[in-house]
């Protein structure tokens, strides 16, 4: 009788306890979910200081034709007259949290205006790698890879 109560204390506890440690783990995934959607606003908007708040100095950023760039040369490609965005659009979004580090995967679509005004669509999976610094996330790595459509559904090309 005395092992049942001491039992059903325990499973009692573990269940009161339990809301508050799943609300932590979805305000940290609702913090990191902020710092990803600030970033896409401050490419929208060229905004450097932005840019340079939310990228951590140890920056790999991955582009889907192959190319990394260093903090200093992602900042340096966003603010250029390369592109002008003018949509980017993020959806299917899914944010992992353990302790000061976090995981986003989201399929990413833009529009945007090339050099000589030529305009060009982006469809694009993107894996990013937040780490928390100083109390703000911050992007740490990025990996883009091209979508292919295969029997009307999309998947990200090399995905098994």
């Amino acid at each position: 009788m005395r092992a049942l109560v001491l039992s059903n204390l325990i499973l009692s506890l573990a269940v009161l306890f339990t809301p508050s440690l799943t609300s932590a783990q979805s305000a940290e995934e609702a913090a990191v979910a902020q710092a990803v959607e600030a970033f896409r606003k401050a490419v929208m908007a060229k905004d450097r200081s932005q840019l340079e708040a939310l990228i951590a100095d140890q920056l790999h950023y991955w582009h889907s034709d192959g190319r990394v760039e260093t903090k200093s040369e992602h900042i340096a490609d966003v603010l250029s007259k390369r592109a002008v965005y003018k949509s980017i659009d993020l959806t299917n979004q899914t944010v992992n949290v353990r302790a000061d580090t976090a995981d986003v995967r989201h399929n990413l679509t833009a529009e945007s205006e090339r050099a000589g005004g030529k305009m060009q669509s982006t469809k694009i999976g993107v894996f990013t790698v937040w780490q928390k610094q100083g109390g703000q996330w911050k992007l740490l790595a990025r990996q883009a890879l091209p979508f292919q459509e295969v029997s009307g559904a999309s998947r990200m090309s090399g995905a098994r």
